[in-house]
């Protein structure tokens, strides 16, 4: 017999797949960037409407808030990954491997015995005898069964529906909701603070031409006109003067 030939698809119908796949995740990644940026001003105190953000900005957004959502989870793997290499976890790895070939090797000898043919053929007649093709009890139990499937499913259907039209909101809201909280939490309990091995503070200055500070605090959105900080006294939007300065002082300086 002569072998079939796969077809291979054109060319086309590949740019088509890959075309209609952004005309998806296009979107997809704007409503998450734009609810990330949205989620971060609006915690710090700020609206959005002061600070307008342009479409590629709001991809870079995007970009940030699917990193802090995975960030736990890579932060897990690198530890798991990190005790796997120790004495501890050498050790445990090589108990776990060694239980489960035990536990496969019992497990070959019970199904190659009689007694598994035994229980396998009483199983076999006990599903023909409760079939429901021959008995009427399964045979109701397992429409009812469908039946309710079908309800439950026409009611979580529309909650599934919302749940899709509401995701990309949640993917951007809750990792800057989370991400701004803390800077806010650490700058009330330690002010302006650098952190272990890093350079940079977390406040950053408006220093006037003349060289007075006028606000310190959290950098929290600016143009070529305006500024916002988080101060002391709450969330700070002001015009930038002539001349001023943002100053973000290296630890040492």
């Amino acid at each position: 017999m002569d072998e079939k030939i796969p077809e291979k698809k054109p060319l086309v119908s590949k740019l088509q797949l890959i075309i209609t796949a952004l005309a998806v995740l296009a979107p997809l990644f704007y409503l998450i960037g734009l609810s990330y940026y949205q989620a971060l001003l609006t915690t710090y105190g700020i609206s959005t409407d002061t600070f307008p953000i342009n479409v590629q900005d709001t991809y870079v957004a995007a970009y940030i808030a699917i990193a802090q959502l995975w960030l736990p989870l890579f932060m897990s793997i690198k530890s798991i990954l990190m005790w796997m290499i120790t004495c501890e976890g050498i050790i445990s790895i090589s108990f776990f491997i060694l239980g489960v070939a035990l536990l496969l090797f019992f497990l070959q000898k019970i199904l190659t015995s009689e007694i598994y043919k035994k229980l396998s053929l009483w199983l076999g007649n006990k599903l023909k005898e409760y079939h429901w093709d021959t008995n009427n009890c399964s045979m109701a139990l397992g429409l009812a069964g469908i039946f309710s499937y079908l309800v439950f499913a026409f009611i979580y259907m529309p909650f599934g529906l919302f749940c899709l039209w509401i995701l990309p909101s949640v993917l951007g809201y809750s990792p800057a909701k989370e991400f701004a909280n803390n800077n806010i939490d650490q700058y009330l309990q330690k002010g302006c603070f650098y952190e272990e091995n890093k350079r940079w503070s977390n406040c950053k200055v408006l220093q006037s031409k003349d060289g007075k500070i006028l606000y310190e605090g959290i950098l929290i959105a600016s143009t070529e006109t305006r500024i916002a900080f988080f101060t002391k006294s709450g969330a700070v939007v002001a015009q930038i003067p002539n001349g001023a300065l943002i100053i973000n002082t290296p630890k040492g300086l």
